[in-house]
């Protein structure tokens, strides 16, 4: 079970490094076939159709932001932070969500989501499908997993790469990360 929270303590950097370029381009391909976009360090939509370059180029817009991020975070905490490492645990921690798209097959995540929408802008009271009412619900535990997860990947991996030991860098942790996501939407609003 470390193994899956905390592989930073058990794997060379190296090995996660690879691992985690290799799940960037699968996690890509993945969106771009199940119509996934990452719009955000802990977003996913599902559109009608996306091609693999613009998953990608979603997929590495968001690793830089965080690491980047994370890296000045790291730095501020320990002098001796190193990028690679900041890196890797980003890259890592983002695999999780590469599962998602999953949920979109034939677009029905999509469809569902475009039901909802239009159910709330009319103020409607028509029921939900139950198999519609099943997918939010089997996906909804699965995003909420993946998050957690995700969550798990990015502190350890910090904590590992910064030598962190204080309650209080838990905190700044907590609002790099929020603070990223909000510079995300930002970014991705302007492309």
């Amino acid at each position: 079970m470390m193994k899956i929270i905390n592989p930073f303590e058990t794997y060379s950097e190296k090995k996660l490094a690879l691992f985690g370029l290799f799940a960037l381009l699968i996690g890509s391909l993945i969106g771009s076939l199940f119509n996934g976009r990452f719009d955000g360090i802990i977003d996913l939509h599902f559109v009608e159709s996306i091609l693999f370059l613009q998953v990608l180029s979603d997929n590495i817009i968001n690793t830089i932001l965080l690491t980047l991020m994370l890296y000045f975070l790291g730095k501020f905490i320990n002098s001796k932070t190193r990028l690679i490492d900041l890196l890797t645990t980003t890259l890592i921690a983002r695999v999780p969500f590469y599962i998602l798209p999953v949920f979109n097959l034939n677009n029905q995540m999509d469809k569902v989501g475009k039901r909802v929408i239009e159910m709330a802008a009319n103020q409607s009271t028509e029921s939900f499908l139950l198999s519609d009412t099943a997918l939010l619900l089997i996906f909804t535990i699965f995003s909420i997993l993946a998050l957690v997860w995700f969550s798990l990947l990015s502190w350890n991996g910090f904590k590992t790469a910064t030598n962190s030991k204080e309650k209080k860098h838990i905190i700044y942790f907590i609002i790099v990360v929020i603070i990223t996501e909000i510079i995300s939407k930002i970014v991705f609003s302007q492309l």
